[in-house]
């Protein structure tokens, strides 16, 4: 029977972990070359860049890939050949249960197919990549392949033939997207349990033993004295024996010694269960449709939850339909699909509906990407954009690398920086944080990775290069050779005297901003100084900074002003830096012509309510772009909704630091279908003369219902049960008012003691946004109290009120 004639009742059937995905990851099977199955050599890059010989093999069941020494036989999976015991995590992941690529003693790698976030090939982008490199032909940088997973931790080897190449790309796509479109089809539970299930059942037989389940609740964060948890499960063990007369499945005589998934499933919501009495999805679903009723229909879904529960009145009844069939296609153990009788849920699936993305708070409208308005000026777009790209830490001292370009591309990011200088040494432009002791990459090998992004990626919206030239002109003259040999026809050449296209007319193009040669009657009006010193009150600290650094043995402090704009470089500029003097000066300004501002001269501009409706008046027919002040060295970002209220179109913030700021970032940019271009919303056009039109506020009503599934800090698969608490932060802007530019607002439940599989809440709270709900962002934070882990995230999420 093939996958597509099989019934939806037959897919539900579980007797092992992920069965609905596995069999799905089994019909594709006969599409990946079989010499995957068997291994094939490949030479392995090490973080020195060091080549090693290797085999790669994809396992039987399609969920691992592995690199080991030698090849392991093509009929078993590796859950089968080899024992998890004994291996330990490679990275940590916060946001998820356990991050699946590891290291075993034996030398071999594992990824699960689940970890993977994406796949690059093809070109130098790291320093270990640069290294293996020097030690390779020439041809076979080609062939490199590197697997990026766990916050952007790569996996990078060289095929030995493009051919081979091509079968590992395919095979790694294909393998992702079937268990990635039907992993929705698998309950949280279920999922993570899967994780959880091959590290415990040791011996694999399928079944789990005393000892192991003991493991198996640590590892999920379940509570229980031993001697309690101990009794349960010999009671589950009866309770299997009085249901069955067959052989146990360990051929021992005395009977059955273990549990099976969905046997444990099943114990585990009975231990919540005895713990918390009662679970919230019962609570609801007595409240609207009965304590007698264990199904509810589509009808009084609709009317009695979505409408008048979640008041949301768009929702159809055909909507609902389409719920109704994901949630009957899932696979939930102990739960029964009523796919045959259409129109109904029982209590479990509406559980799931709850815990579920079906039902978050972010508005899926939202998320939909919509052409239409992709047409508008690139002026009324906010743009995900990114401050000194290349630095995978701090400002002063980290690693400069192209890997950090590949991550904030693949991230949605759509304004790159490169901060551009002379390297008399190699005789080409490199680019790092001028005088720092940041490593150095070269401009063209960024510029390579831009364009395999675009070539992988032809309908992406434009990408922005902020140039940051501190080159001399034989040195900007290779910079324009570089731009328009490499990239070509993606390369977009701006009519110096034309309107500003729209992100619709740039689609698949790489756009320049930079600097153009001044006019004479606006020779000083032009920016002739690195961003980075633009701001007074902050440019002494900074030199005194700089001054403290010695670069080569010697002290450099500020730079001269900056040499003339080659022609060649000149006109492919589209955006033309100009230094700021006064909204005044600015109105008239040709509308390719854009200021830099750091952030805070940004926020002495939006403390003068005369200069806030200045600043949205030049951003509706003029590009804006607000940076980090240099004094923060650590890489840290300020927070964006005050520009981002002004107008301000390139708010760029350091993307290597994930911090409160980075959260709100993400939030915005979920809309549109996380294109990187976000239409400005109308309050951000209006000035004071239009206070009319300023929104209501908004109170937000928040009550933490519960909480499930939840990992151990840093995804840690060892360690305390965790005492989990959520803290709910809601971002404001005051503008124009007698208050903080930025006001937060808290809400901090108390910490639950030992649980993290089921956490029961009730604790309400009332969050005002008092000035611009329309610009407000709501924060949650789930992170726990154990000293091992005290104040230490668990998960997060973020969206706009």
């Amino acid at each position: 029977m093939t996958t597509n004639q099989r019934t939806k009742s037959q897919r539900l059937v579980t007797t092992t972990p992920l069965t609905s995905v596995g069999e799905e990851l089994k019909s594709i099977k006969h599409k990946i070359s079989k010499d995957l199955f068997d291994g094939i050599s490949v030479r392995k890059i090490s973080s020195k860049g060091e080549l090693a010989n290797r085999v790669l093999t994809i396992s039987d069941d399609l969920f691992l890939l592995f690199i080991s020494h030698h090849k392991v036989g093509s009929k078993e999976s590796i859950k089968d050949r080899f024992n998890y015991q004994g291996f330990k995590a490679y990275s940590k992941a916060v946001t998820t249960l356990t991050g699946r690529g590891v290291q075993a003693k034996h030398n071999l790698k594992v990824i699960d197919v689940s970890d993977i976030l994406f796949v690059a090939h093809g070109h130098v982008c790291s320093q270990k990549l640069e290294f293996a490199e020097k030690k390779t032909k020439k041809d076979e940088a080609r062939r490199i392949i590197s697997i990026y997973h766990n916050n952007a931790i790569t996996t990078d080897f060289i095929t030995e033939s493009d051919e081979e190449k091509v079968e590992v790309l395919n095979a790694i796509e294909l393998i992702r997207k079937v268990y990635q479109k039907y992993k929705s089809y698998v309950g949280r539970e279920e999922l993570l349990l899967r994780y959880a299930w091959y590290d415990t059942d040791m011996n694999k037989s399928g079944l789990v033993d005393q000892e192991e389940f003991l493991m198996l609740l640590q590892r999920i964060n379940v509570y229980l004295k031993k001697e309690k948890a101990v009794r349960i499960f010999k009671d589950s063990i009866k309770s299997a024996k009085n249901e069955t007369k067959t052989t146990n499945r360990l051929g021992s005589k005395s009977g059955r010694q273990g549990i099976t998934f969905d046997e444990c499933i099943a114990l585990l919501r009975e231990i919540s269960l005895r713990e918390n009495e009662s679970s919230m999805s019962d609570t609801i679903f007595d409240e609207l449709f009965g304590k007698d009723n264990d199904t509810v229909s589509a009808e009084d879904f609709l009317a009695k939850f979505i409408r008048e529960k979640q008041t949301e009145n768009s929702v159809t009844l055909d909507d609902v339909s389409c719920i109704f069939s994901e949630l009957n296609s899932m696979e939930i153990s102990g739960s029964v699909s009523h796919s045959g009788e259409e129109g109904f849920i029982d209590r479990m699936r509406f559980q799931e509906y709850l815990m579920s993305a079906r039902n978050e708070a972010y508005d899926p409208a939202k998320t939909r990407f919509d052409a239409e308005k992709m047409d508008r000026p690139i002026t009324d777009f906010w743009v995900d954009s990114s401050h000194n790209t290349y630095l995978q830490g701090d400002q002063l001292k980290s690693y400069s690398t192209v890997q950090m370009y590949v991550v904030a591309l693949h991230r949605g990011c759509k304004c790159l920086e490169l901060d551009c200088w002379d390297d008399n040494g190699t005789g080409i432009p490199v680019i790092f944080h001028g005088h720092t002791l940041t490593s150095k990459i070269s401009f063209s090998s960024v510029i390579t990775c831009v364009k395999k992004y675009v070539d992988e990626h032809p309908d992406t919206m434009p990408i922005i290069l902020s140039l940051e030239n501190h080159c001399s002109l034989p040195f900007q003259e290779q910079m324009a050779d570089t731009l328009e040999r490499t990239l070509g026809s993606n390369l977009y050449i701006p009519d110096p005297n034309g309107e500003l296209p729209s992100p619709s007319r740039l689609l698949g193009h790489i756009v320049i901003k930079g600097k153009r040669p001044p006019e004479i009657e606006d020779s000083e009006a032009t920016e002739t100084t690195a961003s980075s010193f633009e701001d007074d009150e902050t440019g002494a600290l900074e030199e005194q900074i700089h001054l403290s650094l010695r670069v080569g043995g010697a002290a450099k402090g500020r730079e001269q002003p900056l040499p003339d704009i080659v022609p060649e470089l000149s006109r492919l500029t589209l955006f033309n830096g100009i230094k700021f003097k006064s909204f005044a000066d600015s109105s008239n300004l040709n509308p390719h012509d854009m200021h830099s501002f750091s952030e805070t001269k940004a926020l002495k501009i939006l403390n003068n309510p005369l200069n806030c409706d200045q600043w949205r008046e030049y951003n509706t027919n003029h590009m804006s772009r607000v940076y980090p002040k240099g004094i923060r060295t650590d890489s840290s970002n300020y927070n964006p909704l005050p520009a981002w209220h002004a107008g301000c179109q390139l708010v760029a913030l350091n993307y290597q630091t994930e911090d409160s700021s980075m959260a709100l970032n993400v939030a915005r940019f979920r809309e549109n279908g996380r294109c990187g271009y976000i239409p400005r919303p109308p309050r951000t056009f209006l000035t004071g003369k239009e206070e009319s039109m300023r929104p209501e506020a908004a109170l937000v009503s928040i009550k933490a219902l519960s909480g499930s599934c939840l990992p151990k800090p840093y995804g840690e698969s060892k360690g305390e049960v965790i005492d989990p608490y959520l803290t709910v932060k809601l971002y404001d802007v005051n503008i124009n008012d007698e208050h903080d530019i930025v006001s937060t607002i808290e809400y901090r439940t108390s910490a639950v003691r030992n649980n993290g599989f089921h956490v029961q809440g009730g604790n309400t709270s009332e969050l005002s946004s008092q000035r611009n709900p329309m610009h407000s962002v709501l924060r949650q934070v789930f992170a726990t109290t154990r000293a091992a882990g005290n104040g230490k995230g668990l998960g997060r999420y973020r969206c706009e009120v």
